[in-house]
């Protein structure tokens, strides 16, 4: 979004104001914000947060050290965006899914579908 090089921190900025729906952006602010990131991070080897997108999917952004100094601090770090919609709405089918399995149930049948019987 900035180029090759520019401010992390104005870079992460203008991933939520552009990227981010509003209901969700006090979230992503939070969890995109720069100068919180290396405490939050400490020794996880990855941090995630899913978000809606303006455009009204879901999106994956990640966290992941790349390099870190031998104190532990994060030198190096990669976020990565995921869009996850597809996935989303599989759950959600799934779910269902489920959920009408789980319902008691009077009478079942099975219906050999070769057969027709």
């Amino acid at each position: 979004m900035l180029g090759e090089e520019g401010d992390a921190r104005t870079a992460l900025k203008h991933l939520t104001d552009e990227l981010v729906a509003d209901t969700y952006n006090p979230l992503m602010r939070s969890f995109t914000d720069f100068d919180t990131l290396d405490e939050r991070m400490k020794l996880r080897p990855i941090m995630v947060q899913e978000y809606v997108a303006k455009t009204g999917g879901w999106t994956k952004c990640a966290f992941f050290p790349v390099e870190r100094d031998p104190d532990g601090h994060n030198k190096t770090v990669l976020c990565t965006l995921r869009w996850i919609t597809a996935e989303k709405e599989e759950l959600v089918s799934q779910d269902n899914l489920i959920q009408a399995l789980a319902i008691p149930y009077e009478n079942i049948y099975t219906v050999n579908a070769d057969t027709c019987e």
